[in-house]
């Protein structure tokens, strides 16, 4: 059988639903005898390997063998292929895109949610595809239509994932020859910056352009690379690999932390020749586990210190009626912040909501606040609170302890390393 065919055939019997099936298919196996697989996967379609050639058992329980090379993938998660109807469900006109787009597609969409949520092409991401969750989702008895997205459904899309995230060894390269290896003549391009920039070497601002440069050199090394900018990216290239073959980088001096102390030397290269870079690379090794555990107890003792403040504190429904409100710019980065917020309008209180929230990008609103909230007691009320806090009566200090965790989180980032990274500041438009 064709494999194109054999590939519609096999989705719309449910296949997708089962790991071995991507594993036969997308990646080179081991013999095995239909009657050897487990009973639940003797169904029909299911891949198996005979001398090599791919075999599967169609309705009638005849063994057909499948269009592919011996020894090698039927399909690799790139191909092409042109989706229909009788591909996925709701699809109104054709779309162009890859196997494994589509077989995403079942995986998080179709298996959890049917046609809910329509058909998606690159780029998105799980994270964006859980915002149009929550914007539709309602309690398992208060569904009214069929496209309401229940609580059940959610748990479903949760487990749509993890089944997901097992099929990552067939489809993310985390290693190749480059991933392991410098950049050829980085030895030489190295010492052509520090001659070009030998006599600011204490200075952060030089030390970030010098790696800049190195960064660039490398980049175009592994352009061409599987897993550049997507195993390859953040801090596993910029301080992981940046380390390992570029330059280990600068440190703060222990005198003066305004000063650099610069490492130029890669870990490849062994451990520094002065004394000086080898201090600075021991305090980077030092500080590491020194500041994990400083900074979890900065962490927890805000918490708690938040907590205390204000587990006293409920949400009241109602307005208290504050005439203060907050001046607030809008930019785009707001929308997940303020939209549920209320803004004065005149003598009017509106809500920010999704399809309003546009045409307030750029503007300065009045912004309703707790800060300035009027309502008696140990008690907010639910405007100036906003229809998220007011979901949950005891939220504020729930809220207020989201802070500690934003801190934290940020200092045990900066434990396993930081970019350095030269930024221009437009000081006169930042105030004016």
């Amino acid at each position: 059988m064709k494999k194109l065919e054999y590939l519609r055939k096999a989705i719309n019997s449910g296949l997708y639903k089962y790991k071995r099936w991507y594993f036969e298919l997308f990646s080179v196996t081991k013999d095995t005898k239909y009657e050897d697989l487990p009973k639940e996967h003797q169904i029909p379609y299911m891949v198996f390997t005979v001398n090599g050639l791919k075999y599967f058992i169609d309705e009638n329980q005849d063994h057909v063998e499948l269009d592919s090379k011996k020894n090698e993938q039927v399909f690799t998660f790139k191909d092409k292929i042109t989706v229909t109807e009788d591909w996925y469900p709701g699809i109104s006109k054709p779309i162009d895109t890859t196997i494994g787009n589509l077989l995403v597609n079942y995986i998080l969409l179709y298996t959890p949610l049917g046609t809910k949520i329509p058909f998606k092409i690159p780029p998105y991401s799980i994270k964006t595809i859980e915002k149009e969750i929550a914007d539709r989702m309602v309690d398992n008895d208060a569904v009214s239509n069929p496209d309401d997205i229940s609580v059940d459904d959610y748990l479903k899309f949760i487990d749509a994932t993890n089944f997901l995230s097992g099929l990552s060894t067939l489809s993310v390269v985390s290693s190749t020859i480059k991933t392991i290896t410098p950049p050829p003549g980085i030895e030489k391009f190295r010492k052509q910056l520090i001659e070009k920039y030998k006599d600011s070497l204490d200075d952060f601002s030089t030390i970030a352009a010098i790696e800049k440069e190195l960064r660039e050199y490398d980049a175009e090394y592994l352009k061409d690379d599987p897993t550049f900018n997507k195993f390859m990216t953040g801090k596993i290239l910029n301080v992981a690999r940046k380390r390992m073959f570029l330059t280990f980088g600068a440190e703060p001096d222990n005198e003066d932390p305004t000063v650099a102390k610069y490492v130029e030397s890669s870990l490849q290269n062994g451990w520094p020749k002065t004394p000086e870079e080898l201090t600075a690379m021991f305090n980077t090794i030092r500080s590491g586990s020194y500041s994990r555990g400083v900074s979890t107890r900065k962490g927890g003792v805000l918490s708690k210190i938040f907590a205390r403040a204000l587990n006293v504190y409920l949400v009241n429904d109602g307005d208290c009626g504050s005439k203060d409100t907050i001046s607030w710019n809008v930019i785009p980065e707001d929308k997940d912040i303020i939209i549920g917020r209320y803004h004065k309008v005149g003598s009017k209180i509106t809500e920010i909501t999704k399809d309003n929230f546009d045409g307030l990008v750029g503007k300065t609103i009045n912004l309703r606040s707790p800060l300035y909230c009027i309502e008696p007691g140990s008690r907010f009320c639910s405007v100036c609170s906003g229809k998220a806090l007011s979901l949950k009566p005891e939220a504020p200090a729930l809220a207020a302890m989201e802070i500690s965790g934003i801190i934290l989180n940020a200092s045990m980032k900066a434990m396993h390393g930081k970019v350095l990274k030269n930024k221009d500041l437009d000081i006169v438009g930042s105030i004016y």
